[in-house]
């Protein structure tokens, strides 16, 4: 629980440091500009192209946590079936021994 907590703290700072640049740079273009048709749109722009950017990395991290599960999943698949044919050759090893088709080594 504490490790979620300080991932939504680090998510909420990275998204109040997005939206402070952003208003910064919207500020900037239209003290510059002012305010005139083009500064808009330039500003409208560069606000959903940094919007886009930033949503694109929040989904490309959320993937990850489903990355871990499939490899997770798929590494204990792996090792159960490893130990059941661990298991299928002793009982099948003890099954010889108590049937006395082997002498115990």
């Amino acid at each position: 629980m504490e490790e979620k907590m300080a991932a939504f703290a680090a998510l909420r700072m990275v998204e109040n440091t997005v939206m402070k640049q952003t208003w910064k740079q919207i500020a900037q273009k239209a003290v510059q500009d002012r305010l005139s048709n083009e500064a808009a749109i330039i500003a409208i722009r560069n606000l959903a192209k940094q919007l886009g950017i930033h949503l694109t990395k929040r989904k490309a991290l959320q993937a990850i946590p489903a990355i871990g599960a499939l490899v997770g999943g798929s590494v204990n698949g792996w090792y159960i079936k490893d130990v059941g044919w661990a298991a299928r050759r002793a009982f099948q090893e003890r099954w010889l021994i108590d049937n006395q088709k082997i002498i115990d080594a």
